[in-house]
């Protein structure tokens, strides 16, 4: 190196990544971060116990009705009892009606989008608009005294006002038109940017199959896109209001309320390296636990949420397990916390300025260690989530979907079917009786074809017999055909 040149440190990496686990190791140690974390895997332990008990299953099954498969335990008894394993999709057939349906509603059918909004009959005079009417009134009166005319009576002047009132309300109800016009452009170009039509076509089908559907959004995120910049094309960092459809299998609530705005709620993610990648340099997120995660990916996927996934991957014909080094498990929670025990965490009283208050939070947790805790974004305290049923249950939130109502027609179309298909093979065509004492070695008796000879012997035991009896086994299939039909026309019905 040159005299006079100047060393210039450059730290290592492994030296960035050993600063980022102490400083992570610090910010876990502390009180509110440790609370957050205890009150996180709390509310994990609850809502997971209460999903398997009661609704787990039941998303199995309906899961299953509508891919055209048999539950195990029903598979097995089909197949104890041997015979036809025939499956009657209705369920399935049911789900894409229902799902077309509300496609045609919801999304529309051409280039006529099926919402829209409007002004308010009557707008709302904004306070500086009536303020300004009253100045205006104040300069008139002051000129017209000061001309030096007569003092006007007072119901002539409160119509006058009355009068003002009415044009300044024309005025707002003609640029409330405008400003709708405008507005309604705009949320239908951040809808197209945020894959709402995405999100709502995939939310139309988990509402035919399941007992609820979840849709999330509006969520910020920053995304890349290709921007002209200085003249030409540039990829840059953009803010989105995007939407998603989120799986029912990684929803959980808690066990109490029937509305997710009023209760706590929490959802599972599963996170890839280009995930947590993703959040370094996000607002929010502690970018040091992050990059501890990131040095540490693949050392504790799942195992740490004590919780089995055997059921969902049965189902979806996915494997976690055999991801969990290219997976990770994230909690995200939704919950609103006394002021008192956010500053007994640690919180300032800036943010916290009413102990007694309780306060909308978003906390995320991977490996138990805190990522993310915010106060929620929304002004009023609103979760993105949205959740329904096909058919709404008052009291609960899950209620029930086209496969709820379908399942029990459909499993006695299979059972008649099942039946069917057995009778129909047994009754088409003779059953054989042999006296196998009759016939000689070698003969073949497992096939039998037109024109063919049979040889017999005489009986050693003096059995007059006729050695081989043809009966034909009565066909039922009449009757199997009504059970059939009649439950088809009462799937129609539900």
């Amino acid at each position: 190196m040159a005299l006079g040149s100047q060393l210039i440190p450059v730290a290592r990496a492994s030296d960035l990544e050993a600063a980022a686990q102490r400083e992570s190791a610090q910010t876990q140690m502390t009180p509110m971060v440790q609370g957050l974390a205890a009150h996180v895997r709390r509310r994990w332990e609850v809502m997971r116990d209460h999903k398997r008990d009661t609704i787990e299953d039941r998303l199995s099954r309906c899961v299953r009705a509508r891919n055209m498969e048999y539950d195990p335990e029903k598979m097995a008894e089909i197949r104890e009892q041997g015979g036809s394993e025939i499956f009657m999709g209705i369920v399935s057939t049911k789900c894409r009606t229902a799902t077309a349906w509300l496609r045609d509603t919801l999304l529309g059918t051409g280039a006529d989008k099926p919402w829209s909004i409007s002004a308010t009959p009557i707008p709302e005079v904004p306070p500086d608009v009536e303020a300004n009417l009253q100045r205006i009134m104040q300069m008139n009166l002051q000129q017209y005294y000061a001309a030096g005319n007569e003092p006007i009576d007072p119901m002539e002047l409160k119509s006058l006002a009355g009068g003002m009132k009415d044009t300044a309300t024309r005025a707002m109800k003609h640029e409330a038109e405008k400003r709708v016009e405008r507005m309604e452009l705009k949320m239908e170009d951040q809808l197209a940017e945020g894959g709402w039509v995405k999100a709502l076509y995939e939310f139309t089908n988990d509402l035919a199959t399941f007992p609820f559907a979840v849709i999330k959004g509006p969520i910020p995120r920053k995304r890349k896109a290709m921007k002209f910049m200085d003249g030409g094309l540039a990829a840059v960092d953009v803010l989105r209001d995007e939407w998603e459809r989120v799986d029912p299998y990684k929803f959980y609530y808690a066990p109490w309320g029937d509305d997710i705005q009023n209760m706590p709620i929490m959802e599972l993610h599963h996170l890839t390296r280009e995930d947590l990648e993703a959040m370094l340099g996000v607002e929010g997120y502690d970018e040091a636990a992050i990059r501890t995660l990131l040095a540490d990916f693949g050392a504790g996927g799942f195992e740490w949420l004590e919780h089995y996934d055997s059921e969902m991957e049965s189902v979806t014909d996915k494997d976690f397990d055999d991801a969990s080094s290219d997976l990770i498990a994230a909690l995200q929670l939704w919950d609103s916390i006394p002021g008192k025990v956010l500053l007994e965490w640690g919180m300032s009283e800036e943010e916290v300025d009413d102990p007694h208050k309780s306060y909308p939070c978003e906390v995320w947790m991977i490996n138990n260690t805190i990522v993310k805790a915010v106060l929620n974004y929304d002004p009023i305290g609103r979760k993105p989530y949205y959740l329904t049923s096909f058919e709404k249950v008052p009291g609960r939130i899950d209620g029930n979907g086209v496969a709820d109502l379908c399942i029990d027609a459909q499993n006695m179309c299979n059972a008649a079917a099942r039946a069917l298909a057995n009778n129909m093979g047994i009754s088409s065509g003779p059953q054989v009786g042999v006296n196998v004492s009759r016939l000689p070695a070698g003969e073949d008796i497992t096939q039998m074809y037109p024109w063919k000879i049979w040889q017999f012997k005489s009986s050693e035991y003096g059995d007059a017999s006729a050695p081989m009896q043809f009966f034909q086994p009565n066909s039922n299939a009449g009757e199997l055909m009504a059970v059939f039909e009649k439950f088809m026309e009462l799937a129609d019905e539900v």
